[in-house]
């Protein structure tokens, strides 16, 4: 009997801790040199915020489940999470790529998931106007 106790607790041991998760933040920095519009198209959860710093700052925090962590360094340095940056001489886009919607197997051939939660520090002299931010100009 504590044979069989002993194995159930160690079966749902593993199955607990065995798709445990593994978090991580990065951080992207993007230049405003002569930028008057900012576009943010993220489907993610994001929150913006106002800053009082030159450039803007995005802060992702990202959650990878049924993976291991080797498996999820490679994603990362292989730039899965970082935004497309799109210039024009007076506007910047950031945008997700299609690379999160791909879906990974892991290690057992199931698939891991993800979560990215990103916050995105604007700098305070621009201002949302309409789906843009705004460059507000000095008086």
């Amino acid at each position: 009997m504590t044979k069989l106790f002993f194995i159930t607790v160690f079966s749902l041991f593993l199955q607990t801790y065995g798709i445990a998760q593994i978090e991580r933040s990065i951080f992207e920095a993007y230049d405003l040199d002569s930028i008057e519009q900012i576009h943010i198209n993220i489907a993610d959860s994001v929150n913006i915020e106002f800053w009082p710093g030159d450039n803007i700052l995005v802060e992702s925090n990202i959650a990878f489940y049924n993976g291991n962590k080797s498996m999820f360094e490679r994603l990362i340095k292989a730039g899965r999470y970082n935004l497309l940056e799109n210039r024009t001489s007076q506007s910047l886009s950031l945008s997700e790529g299609d690379k999160i919607k791909k879906k990974i197997a892991g290690v057992n051939g199931e698939i891991c998931y993800e979560t990215v939660e990103r916050t995105i520090y604007i700098p305070e002299d621009y201002a949302l106007s309409g789906s843009a931010y705004i460059k507000v100009k000095e008086e």
